[in-house]
């Protein structure tokens, strides 16, 4: 496992303990990696999306497909909105990457829809 670095303001962190410490990742790290090291939260759209068609493929495939069906669609909002005929039209996306993406597109709606579904906020423990 690589090092991780400290952005410049958690670096002073120690002189202001009020601050918090956000480690930047290593970027040569995988996806995946980086998601185990600072959560789901600090990956871009494209990298999360290719976590979904990572199996049988490199890191730079998915990556390059994930940014295809962004391009295709208009992004998040697009892909929300897309019907399975849509995302097969994008190369390399067939009956199981749509399904795949419908299906988790379909569990945030319905997270979403839940009473007492998380907020969009953060709340840290004082």
């Amino acid at each position: 496992m690589r090092a991780v670095q400290l952005r410049e303001p958690a670096a002073r962190a120690m002189d202001n303990p009020g601050l918090l410490e956000y480690p930047i990742p290593d970027p040569t790290l995988r996806p995946i990696e980086r998601m185990k090291l600072t959560g789901a939260s600090s990956l871009a759209d494209e990298e999360l999306i290719s976590l979904l068609f990572s199996a049988g493929l490199t890191d730079e495939q998915s990556l390059s497909l994930a940014r295809s069906i962004l391009k295709e669609c208009g992004g998040l909002k697009g892909i929300a909105l897309a019907k399975a005929r849509k995302l097969k039209s994008v190369p390399e996306i067939g009956n199981i990457r749509s399904s795949a993406i419908l299906a988790v597109v379909e569990l945030a709606r319905r997270l979403n829809s839940l009473d007492g579904s998380p907020s969009h906020s953060i709340e840290l423990p004082a």
